[in-house]
């Protein structure tokens, strides 16, 4: 998320192109894993009812070909399609499209600190006085501010 420099606690704000490009990346990896785990749910719900690939497109008015790289994640399809094979398969469009966090606990701390160590020092300030706002302070991690 970019941030406007007229924003009132200036100080807290982020640059606004200082993450463009980070960001941007992150979205772009965010996205494509969403759409390999709404495919994944996809192949499952299928194979539960039975059905083929092509009887699935036929059901969902598609192209088999198509239905394929959905299923294989390789095709960002509409919400329409979307529908329409969630029809085809007999389960709810909510149930295809909440894929959730599917990583550790562990694995998300390492992703975090990863991330935070890779900024510049400037950035890691403007996250430590954005944190607070965030989440409330404790004890353990900012021990002067519970007072």
């Amino acid at each position: 998320m970019i941030f406007k420099q007229n924003i009132a606690y200036k100080q807290y704000s982020i640059a606004p192109n200082s993450y463009k490009n980070l960001y941007m990346g992150m979205e772009s990896a965010y996205m494509q894993e969403t759409i390999r785990l709404v495919g994944e749910r996809i192949r499952e719900a299928r194979k539960r009812k039975g059905l083929t690939q092509e009887e699935v497109a036929e059901l969902a008015a598609m192209d088999a070909t198509y239905y394929g790289r959905v299923e294989r994640g390789e095709a960002n399809v509409s919400l329409a399609l979307l529908t329409a094979i969630a029809s085809a398969v007999g389960v709810s469009l909510v149930k295809l499209v909440d894929v959730g966090v599917d990583k550790s606990h562990a694995q998300m701390v390492t992703e975090l600190v990863s991330a935070v160590q890779s900024l510049p020092e400037a950035e890691i300030r403007r996250l430590y006085h954005v944190y607070p706002l965030l989440f409330p302070p404790c004890d353990v991690m900012f021990p002067s501010r519970t007072g």
